[in-house]
């Protein structure tokens, strides 16, 4: 899904500006959950951790309009490739933060996914440019944000975490989209609406 979302994403990025591409992935992300909220009411914006759902909101839309920023002038694989090193930020957090054991098998993934990453990246060889840096400042800001998703889920259902992220993420992502604003043709806005989907 992540995937399928991100080549929409690069294609729409020719005629579309990447901070109001992030805007719709989050505004029609939570449009997918009106069906859901009519049949369920409003049971799954029950919660007593606003200010945390706020804080993950706040880490996965700086994510995702740096992403989308350095995806439209990077290769769709590079991109691809350094975001899925998450997990290593993720994974390095859950032990500082959440004082998560560090086992073998961890140092081992970390050390084979930090080389991985050292290879997309080649750093020394490969001028890195600016959009490479906001895809690796995203996939840190998305692993922060996968802590932060770790401790809501010790009391929130994940419906009531995704319905939060897309709804708190849409205004703060439309503040950043109104200067670069132009508006989508039909065709634009079905594609907008399967990104929100897959999201």
């Amino acid at each position: 899904s992540m995937s399928a979302m991100i080549t929409l994403v690069r294609h729409l990025s020719a005629d579309l500006h990447p901070f109001q591409l992030a805007f719709f992935r989050a505004f029609f992300g939570f449009l997918v959950f009106i069906p859901f909220l009519i049949h369920n009411g409003l049971a799954p914006f029950r919660t007593q951790r606003l200010a945390l759902h706020s804080l993950r909101a706040t880490l996965h839309s700086i994510s995702v309009i740096l992403f989308f920023y350095g995806l439209k002038m990077t290769p769709l694989a590079k991109a691809i490739s350094i975001q899925f090193s998450a997990p290593l930020f993720a994974s390095v957090l859950a032990i500082v933060i959440l004082g998560e054991s560090l086992r073998l098998g961890r140092i081992a993934a970390l050390t084979v996914g930090f080389v991985g990453a050292l290879v997309v990246l080649r750093p020394g060889l490969v001028p890195i440019e600016v959009e490479t840096i906001a895809i690796l400042i995203a996939a840190a800001m998305w692993g922060t944000a996968i802590i932060v998703i770790k401790s809501l889920a010790r009391t929130e259902a994940s419906t009531t975490m995704t319905i939060y992220s897309t709804l708190l993420m849409s205004p703060i992502t439309l503040v950043i989209a109104i200067p670069v604003w132009q508006h989508p043709d039909a065709g634009q806005i079905l594609l907008l609406l399967l990104v929100g989907a897959l999201a």
